[in-house]
């Protein structure tokens, strides 16, 4: 049965613990008040998620080795994020594989 969430945070453990998919360790790099939203969709086999947060960070995950994630910019008014060492632009799509771990 297909349903949606949206939750709110000011604490980024919080947020972390809420991305699925994948184990998540933000670590946020300015001070200021963290501010972050996450939306869930699920549609059978498919799960989407999209969040944002305010403050420059690197986050570590480590993908559920039962799902595969695709990640891409979705406003095309969004900057590019560094993924990896790597840009992620509004014109590509990164794919992470089961059970493997990234810096983003």
């Amino acid at each position: 049965m297909p349903r949606s969430r949206v939750f709110s945070f000011a604490d980024p453990d919080a947020y972390q613990e809420k991305v699925r998919a994948s184990q998540a360790a933000i670590l946020t790099l300015d001070r200021g008040e963290f501010r972050a939203a996450l939306t869930q969709i699920d549609l059978d086999r498919i799960w989407m998620q999209w969040g944002f947060d305010n403050l420059p960070r690197i986050a570590r995950t480590t993908i559920d080795p039962e799902r595969a994630v695709l990640m891409f910019i979705a406003d095309s008014e969004q900057a590019s994020s560094q993924l990896g060492g790597g840009e992620l632009r509004g014109d590509n799509i990164a794919v992470f594989g089961r059970g493997s771990t990234n810096i983003v």
